[in-house]
């Protein structure tokens, strides 16, 4: 008289934003004539549970002769994220230096801009500076239709002007 889980499904780890994927999953009821059966009409409540990170319970119900039997399995939710190689740098007027976004889940597709392109310029991860001064570099990535975003701070000077030599006039 009751149920459980034979086999969980074979995905239980999960982005924020994901729907629940049940290929595996496998119930089995026990009626209360000792007989046991793998059930399919049962009912999974998973509402909320993909919107937030974290170790989630998933429920599983069956309804057999007006009687609502439960069971449950759990799922890790995570968060998806983006993170640049360099925090913050400088650079001199006409340089370039290359940063690199890593994405959780891998393999996204990640959007460069920077804030201010009279002092640099960015394509793919490739900064160029173009002009003195500081500039906000960022990397994003949408997934499941939310935006994840990862900054760097570029200061941009010009090259310095040195004496290079010294004339006296006495006239």
């Amino acid at each position: 008289t009751g149920i459980k889980i034979i086999t969980n499904p074979t995905k239980t780890s999960y982005y924020v934003g994901d729907n629940i994927n049940l290929d595996g999953l496998s119930v089995q009821a026990t009626y209360n004539n000792g007989i046991t059966a793998s059930v399919e009409d049962y009912d999974v409540e998973s509402s909320g549970a993909m919107s937030t990170a974290g170790r989630k319970t998933i429920s599983v119900s069956y309804l057999y002769n007006d009687i609502i039997k439960t069971t449950s399995f759990n799922i890790t939710v995570e968060k998806p994220q983006i993170e640049m190689s360099k925090a913050s740098f400088t650079m001199k007027k006409g340089d370039t230096s290359t940063v690199t976004a890593t994405t959780i889940p891998t393999s996204q597709n990640v959007s460069w801009k920077s804030s201010d392109t009279s002092v640099a310029t960015v394509s793919g991860g490739k900064i160029t500076a173009v002009g003195s001064g500081a500039t906000t570099i960022s990397a994003s990535f949408i997934y499941n239709g939310i935006s994840y975003a990862s900054e760097t701070t570029v200061t941009v000077s010009e090259d310095p002007v040195t004496l290079e030599s010294i004339a006296v006039n006495t006239s």
